[in-house]
């Protein structure tokens, strides 16, 4: 069985809190895991030397990059660079480790930063012309540090349209990104259940439609990125109803829409009902009709429907293959 290997990253200044959130949420997923596909989902810490201290002053083991002559850390799947200290903050904030999370990046690696780790990415040169996030306090600092990345304070979190680079504004937004990664790997149902395990609640952030279509973010366009907020949060939308949202005429937002995300409001659509629809599925909580109404269906049989020309099963039968996985 593939190994999914998750290096987290630790440098001088590191919030230690912030790198163990990332081991907690694969912890879950290991124990989540059945027995025999437990030793599927690995992590360690990795640093440039074998003790780091943390902004707390507590001292951290890691794992070298080198030992001896050899690299010590193979290609991993994800990269997660770990919040540091405002004090930290700095050129070449990490330059030990730039050359090997480039080389990282080059090998396919997701590279996934927690608040203020957007500084590890943008100092090793991973966020030139890309969109990304940070903790606000930070966003006129790293604006002023790395202009050739668009910071977006207003956003929770990015995704580069390629879904290879990853920035969280904040804890919940970093835990959603990591389960986004592991779901990709592991399947929609184990990224949900690693979620609500791991924050204990079904969290407002972590729903499957802005997952599924999060890679649709990566422009610069403020209306549309308010258009497909709303759509999320209210699937049984039309393109009349929504063009009014934004102001706009059907035929400028679908063109405008376009444009920023390379597929149509109506595709936005579809897929946003479709995966609401497995979420609300799995989550066991609502009827089928119930389900329906969420989603602007008229009535349960035209979900159905639809739900069968998606998946090529019933509502029903998607909910008892659902149950049985988690169980």
């Amino acid at each position: 069985m593939r190994v999914f290997r998750v290096a987290i990253c630790l440098y001088p200044g590191v919030w230690a809190s912030s790198a163990h959130l990332a081991a907690d949420v694969c912890t879950i997923g290991r124990m989540l895991l059945r027995p025999r596909e437990e030793s599927s989902l690995r992590f360690a810490f990795i640093a440039a030397q074998p003790v780091i201290e943390a902004a707390s002053g507590q001292r951290l083991q890691a794992e070298p990059l080198v030992e001896g002559a050899s690299p010590a850390v193979p290609q991993a799947e994800l990269v997660v660079l770990p919040s540091l200290s405002g004090a930290a903050l700095r050129p070449g904030v990490a330059v030990a480790l730039a050359p090997w999370l480039r080389a990282q990046a080059k090998g396919g690696a997701r590279m996934l930063a927690l608040t203020t780790g957007s500084w590890v990415l943008a100092d090793a040169g991973l966020l030139q012309g890309e969109l990304a996030t940070t903790h606000w306090a930070f966003v006129s600092r790293s604006e002023s540090q790395y202009p050739s990345t668009q910071w977006m304070a207003e956003r929770r979190y990015t995704m580069s349209r390629d879904g290879q680079f990853l920035t969280a504004q904040n804890a919940s937004a970093g835990t959603l990104l990591i389960c986004h990664v592991l779901r990709q790997r592991f399947g929609a149902m184990f990224g949900d259940r690693v979620f609500s395990s791991a924050l204990g609640e079904d969290d407002a952030l972590f729903r499957a439609p802005v997952l599924a279509l999060a890679s649709t973010r990566a422009h610069g366009d403020a209306a549309i990125l308010r258009v497909q907020e709303r759509l999320e949060t209210h699937p049984q939308e039309t393109l009349e109803s929504v063009s009014r949202f934004a102001a706009m005429s059907p035929r400028h937002l679908r063109r405008r829409f376009k444009a920023a995300t390379g597929i149509t409001v109506q595709q936005y659509l579809r897929h946003l009902r479709e995966e609401q629809g497995k979420r609300l599925l799995r989550g066991g909580g609502l009827g089928i009709a119930e389900v329906a109404a969420e989603l602007g269906y008229a009535d349960a049989a035209a979900f159905s429907s639809a739900f069968k020309k998606w998946t090529g099963m019933s509502p029903r039968s998607y909910r008892e293959k659902a149950g049985s996985m988690s169980g």
